[in-house]
C-alpha cells in the first residue's frame, strides 16, 4: 500500500544502509555476502576476525533498535499516512 501511494522507498532506501552493515559483517566473518557457509560438520568454518564480536554487539544492541525507531517515523509520522484519505464533500 505504501508502495502505492508513493510513501515507501525513502524508508527502503534507509534501511539499504543497515543491511550493508550486516552484510559487511558476514564477508568479514565467512569470507562471502550473499552465500555464507559458516558452519560446518563439527564447529564452524573459521573463528571470528579479532574485534569482530564487539562490533556485532553494538551494531545488534545499539546501531539496530536505533535505527528501527527512525524508520518507524518515517512511516507512521508521513505525511502521506498521517492525514489519511480526504473526506469527499457531497
Amino acid at each position: 500500500m505504501l508502495n502505492d501511494l508513493g510513501a515507501y522507498f525513502t524508508p527502503i532506501l534507509y534501511a539499504i544502509e543497515e543491511r550493508e552493515l550486516i552484510l559487511d559483517m558476514f564477508e568479514a566473518v565467512t569470507g562471502s555476502r550473499m552465500m555464507c557457509n559458516y558452519m560446518r560438520f563439527g564447529g564452524v568454518a573459521r573463528d571470528l576476525p579479532e574485534g569482530m564480536l564487539e562490533q556485532i554487539r553494538k551494531i545488534a544492541f545499539d546501531r539496530l533498535p536505533a535505527k528501527i525507531d527512525e524508520l518507524d517515523l518515517y512511516l507512521t509520522n508521513n505525511e502521506i499516512i498521517a492525514r489519511g484519505p480526504k473526506a469527499s464533500v457531497c
